[in-house]
């Protein structure tokens, strides 16, 4: 197979500038992990508290890692062709841009919890030997849980960087499937897809293996075996349509969600949010970066530390101001904007005082 032309570079700075509002949203999302929950009535389920937190966590921002799916599925595929030269190389420099980059940051996340564990153990005036959460067994199951081996919620965010590693490895599959199927292949996983909202739960092998991430990263390859223009050319009516339908659908799952609804509407309506999101996000783009996009060009590099490092940040970042006596929509948005900054401010300093150091965690990037 030739190679494929050259990637535009509007296109390219595109998807750069998509990525880091992404990384923006994916923290966004995990704001509402942390402060005051939601405790009491279930009519309390509808304060302005809640209800403005969850359109931005359970809605707008779910579209972010799904997106971050779909650029790899395009950029890893673009030059596909089925032989052991293309599988070696490919293997090769996801080894460097992936692997390497998780781990690092899996040793990181062990430092960071070992250390917090001990500071609260000497700020509590505690001996070693009566502090049960730094119990032997206790530290090698989340040291494991860091690494995806148990289940935990220190490495909760990094399973989208696993997750990308075991489709790399499985990519000279799905490329020959996307090769020889075409859009019939993304259509027979979109159908696996959504009827893995109406299985048992304890079907968890076949829920783990047709879920959105493969979707979106078998959307991504196939545009990126077709070299398919991803321009956009639409009448402004047309994406104001389109805005206010995913609008529709981001509400009407938020709600789903909050009420506690039959899990299967709320599974399709999630494929549905993510995917039209996406194409929206995508749509939209245009018109606003003319006035915004010199913004996201000066931090566009950060994206992937952003998202490695946010959530230790995070952490600290809300747990901080919430001893202040923040809470509800200050603490919500005011975690987010802080965290965000401090992690673009971080991955600048590191960038420059420390760029090799700054390259294993981030691949290169």
């Amino acid at each position: 197979m030739s190679n494929p032309p050259p990637l535009d570079a509007y296109i390219s700075r595109k998807i750069r500038n998509l990525s880091l509002v992404c990384s923006a949203l994916v923290i966004l999302l995990h704001s509402n992990v942390y402060g005051p929950r939601v405790q009491g009535a279930a009519c309390d389920v509808w304060d302005a508290n809640n209800v403005i937190p969850a359109l931005f966590s359970i809605g707008i921002s779910r579209i972010a890692v799904p997106f971050f799916f779909i650029c790899s599925g395009f950029l890893l595929f673009r030059d596909f062709e089925w032989s052991f030269k293309w599988t070696a190389r490919k293997f090769k420099s996801r080894f460097h841009t992936l692997l390497i980059p998780y781990i690092c940051w899996c040793l990181f996340g062990v430092i960071c919890f070992t250390l917090y564990h001990v500071a609260c153990n000497v700020l509590r005036h505690q001996p070693m030997a009566e502090n049960t959460v730094l119990d032997r067994h206790a530290v090698v199951a989340q040291s494991l849980s860091f690494f995806g081996l148990t289940e935990g919620q220190p490495s909760f965010h990094l399973w989208y960087v696993r997750r990308l590693i075991e489709f790399v490895l499985l990519s000279p599959i799905i490329g020959f499937l996307l090769n020889k199927l075409k859009q019939s292949f993304v259509l027979l996983l979109l159908g696996f897809v959504l009827s893995s909202a109406f299985v048992p739960d304890d079907w968890i092998a076949y829920r783990t293996c047709f879920d959105l991430p493969i979707l979106c990263f078998s959307i991504g390859g196939y545009l990126g075996i077709r070299n398919a223009s991803l321009s956009v050319n639409m009448a402004p009516a047309t994406q104001i349509i389109m805005a206010c339908a995913w609008a529709v659908v981001v509400v009407l799952y938020t709600v789903l969600v909050l009420a506690k609804l039959p899990s299967c509407f709320a599974s399709l309506l999630y494929v549905a949010c993510c995917l039209s999101g996406i194409a929206v996000v995508w749509v939209l783009y245009d018109l606003f970066e003319r006035h915004f996009g010199f913004f996201l060009e000066k931090w566009n590099r950060f994206p992937f530390f952003i998202y490695c490092f946010h959530i230790p940040l995070l952490n600290f970042t809300k747990h901080a101001m919430s001893r202040c006596g923040m809470c509800g929509l200050p603490l919500y948005f005011g975690g987010f904007a802080v965290t965000f900054l401090a992690a673009v401010l971080v991955g600048q300093m590191c960038s420059i005082r420390m760029p090799r150091l700054y390259g294993l965690l981030t691949g290169g990037r």
